[in-house]
């Protein structure tokens, strides 16, 4: 079975070659799809090089400066195989990965398959240590993208196989002057629908010194993208409330405070939830208000610099 590799990037000459050798390494029928994002860099006359001397197909497409999300969507359409792995542009993928979870794939009852979206496996840091949280009890676990975030709050980056056909039929929002998209907002659609297994295997091992990844982001920079993902927390996943109380607690406070800094009318914060929304809400606008105060404050500062 083909495996396509999806990598959306921007200026990341530098780690590209390093993605391409662990590709290269796998022991299954692959094929990489390199989305680039308006790259300013050598990253066109490096893929021309790897295309010309790579044991694998390799399809490389470019388009302006528009974002990771836009990216993916146009690479997803490009790939052939019946499986895809979404890997950075940064990380790489860990020896033996795709088969390892490949081979999980095919221990799903060819008759449930259709049911499931893909097989996860975990991510190492750069120590090769497992990422985030483990499921309670064995693995592998099936569930859907809801009850793996709120019921076992297994948290944490993951990756995986996934299948092509409910990734063309789910691409990523791509509102307008925003060059970036939380993927649960996908999986969260998906998951209404689909399951997932969820196993111990690691796939991709993920890079953190580059400066420009997310965590290095100011809050004004991914204020309006928290604001979507927040939002969207509030007003589609209120039937997970009781397995995670906490987390929508949080959720609310950062959607008041992100509102304020979008400018965000009170009565609109309001009207844009509902009603049991509202009343957490309503109990996190002191604290979001509090929170925002300080990001003013830390702008300012910034600024005057």
């Amino acid at each position: 079975m083909l495996v396509s590799i999806v990598t959306a990037t921007y200026n990341r000459a530098a780690t590209l070659p390093t993605l391409y050798a662990s590709i290269a390494a796998q022991d299954v029928d692959v094929e990489w799809v390199v989305v680039d994002d308006g790259s300013t860099d050598e990253t066109p006359d490096l893929m021309t090089d790897l295309i010309r001397s790579s044991p694998f197909p390799i399809r490389h497409v470019r388009q302006p400066n528009r974002g990771k999300h836009t990216a993916v969507n146009q690479g997803v359409p490009l790939a052939r195989g019946d499986l895809i792995a979404l890997i950075d542009s940064d990380d790489e993928v860990v020896p033996g990965g795709v088969a390892r979870l490949l081979a999980r794939w095919h221990e799903i009852p060819s008759t449930r398959r259709d049911d499931f979206f893909g097989v996860v496996g975990r991510c190492v840091d750069d120590d090769e240590r497992r990422i985030g949280d483990d499921f309670p009890g064995p693995a592998p676990v099936d569930c859907s993208w809801h009850d793996a975030v709120y019921v076992h709050r297994a948290m944490g980056d993951r990756s995986g196989l996934l299948r092509a056909d409910i990734l063309r039929a789910h691409p990523f929002p791509e509102p307008t002057g925003q060059n970036y998209v939380f993927e649960g907002m996908v999986w969260r659609e998906i998951g209404c629908r689909y399951l997932t297994r969820y196993v111990d295997d690691p796939l991709v091992q993920v890079h953190t010194s580059g400066a420009d990844r997310l965590s290095r982001r100011r809050t004004g920079q991914m204020r309006r993208p928290v604001l979507q993902h927040y939002t969207a927390m509030l007003t589609k996943d209120l039937p997970w409330f009781r397995h995670a109380p906490t987390m929508f607690l949080r959720a609310a406070v950062q959607y008041a405070r992100c509102s304020l800094g979008e400018r965000v009318p009170l009565r609109r914060q309001v009207a844009d939830l509902p009603g049991p929304a509202r009343i957490l809400w309503a109990s996190a606008l002191p604290l979001g208000t509090v929170l925002w105060l300080q990001d003013q404050r830390s702008s300012s500062a910034a600024g005057s610099r």
